[in-house]
């Protein structure tokens, strides 16, 4: 009987080590109380689940910080990993005033930030068949630029700038 129940606490070592590295605590529990020292040397060998790990971060609050990837706290105004200062707008989605993808109108390079021409296309697009009338979209929709502008690295503010009214005039003729 005290085999039994030494073996089943023994089981809660490994567990708790894979769990740790986004494995299932219960089936390696069973693992380690069936075949503890096997268990135990191969949860500490596995690697971890990088994407089980994300999960579980994301559902404590955390998010990736945009220019790193790393997770930080959905309220950082700097990034404790690669020292960046966050926008003051999220860049996620569900976080942002408008459904479109903020992320994704930067393209990284090694000195900085460029803007994805495409995809500020597609935001000009979206903005225009949110308006009731081909109208200009600066005006109409000043606040959600302004929030999306907030949300980029300012070195490219001009740029983005410029790549609005051009968008907005090549699609509107």
């Amino acid at each position: 009987m005290e085999v039994i129940l030494y073996a089943i606490f023994l089981g809660l070592i490994p567990a708790i080590i894979a769990n740790s590295k986004g494995r299932s605590f219960a089936l390696w529990w069973l693992y380690g109380t069936l075949i503890f020292i096997v268990a135990l040397v191969h949860s500490i060998l596995i690697r971890k689940d990088n994407h089980v790990i994300e999960k579980r971060l994301a559902s404590d609050g955390l998010v990736k910080c945009p220019f790193c990837a790393e997770m930080i706290k959905h309220e950082a105004i700097k990034c404790k990993h690669c020292a960046s200062d966050l926008p003051k707008a999220q860049l996620h989605a569900s976080n942002h005033p408008t459904d479109f993808d903020v992320t994704a109108l930067t393209i990284r390079k090694k000195e900085g930030y460029l803007i994805n021409d495409d995809e500020v296309k597609k935001f000009v697009e979206y903005l225009l068949k949110k308006s009731s009338e081909q109208c200009d979209i600066d005006v109409e929709f000043k606040d959600e630029i302004n929030s999306v502008r907030a949300a980029l690295p300012s070195e490219v503010h001009e740029s983005f700038d410029r790549r609005i009214k051009y968008w907005q005039s090549a699609l509107i003729n």
